[in-house]
């Protein structure tokens, strides 16, 4: 099963309107192919005020790339820090800075949304989620653990998400940041890093984390009377101490 977030990006007001037109023929096609996909805005740091209207006023169901950065909370919280030198060096005006981190601005603009998932966090604080948790009622927060380390050679909180309880799921972002978009990689690499982290946890974030976040749990996600979901075989666990291993790999049934 696939569903498509269409990331939309803008930094002025005026780019807002043709962004959303090629935006909505794009769902429009996935419409009449069978697929399923939805709007979304791509990052607080290259979505406009206009932009984010626009896309809320389509979609519900947002999947941001949220705090991925040191750079970006520079940029939101003092105006400073490589990536506002870049926007200097592509002429684009950054957005002023709030003395706050990237994720106040994105929950400014997402009011009434029906499901968040905010991607990435590597940069979350336990303030951070308060304010999240506080503007959005279902809200998850998606793992990208190797992504994190290609980029920036850091891993998001999860010793903080788990304590707040937050509601987690684990992706890969793309290949352009991965050698590989295998959810097991990615389950292989928390328990490397994060080996107090029951077996049993990381499985549910990779399964039924998702569906809930997709809001597609009612099939997929579990093993459960009623639903439909795909079986996939795990081998090569430290059964005695319940942990996947470097040669544990995973097989669709």
């Amino acid at each position: 099963f696939y569903h498509t977030f269409i990331e939309r990006y803008g930094l002025r007001d005026e780019d807002a309107a043709p962004a959303l037109r090629t935006a909505t023929a794009l769902a429009g096609e996935a419409q009449r192919l069978g697929l399923q996909a939805s709007l979304t805005p791509h990052a607080p740091y290259s979505t406009s005020a206009a932009l984010y209207a626009a896309l809320l006023e389509r979609s519900r169901a947002w999947s941001v790339h949220n705090q991925e950065s040191r750079e970006e909370h520079q940029l939101f919280a003092q105006g400073s820090g490589a990536l506002h030198a870049l926007f200097a060096r592509m002429g684009l005006t950054p957005p002023p800075p709030t003395g706050a981190s990237s994720i106040h601005h994105t929950l400014r603009h997402a009011h009434s949304l029906q499901r968040l998932l905010l991607v990435h966090n590597t940069t979350t604080t336990a303030a951070d989620y308060e304010a999240a948790a506080a503007a959005c009622r279902r809200l998850w927060w998606v793992l990208c653990p190797s992504s994190n380390l290609y980029i920036h050679g850091q891993l998001p909180p999860v010793a903080l998400l788990r304590a707040k309880g937050a509601a987690l799921a684990v992706g890969t972002d793309s290949l352009a940041s991965t050698g590989s978009l295998n959810v097991l990689d990615e389950l292989k690499l928390l328990a490397h890093h994060f080996p107090h982290i029951p077996l049993h946890e990381t499985l549910r974030w990779a399964t039924l984390g998702g569906a809930e976040a997709l809001g597609m749990a009612q099939t997929l996600g579990s093993l459960e009377k009623g639903k439909r979901p795909g079986v996939a075989l795990i081998s090569g666990i430290d059964f005695d101490n319940m942990r996947l291993t470097p040669a544990s790999c995973a097989r669709r049934l």
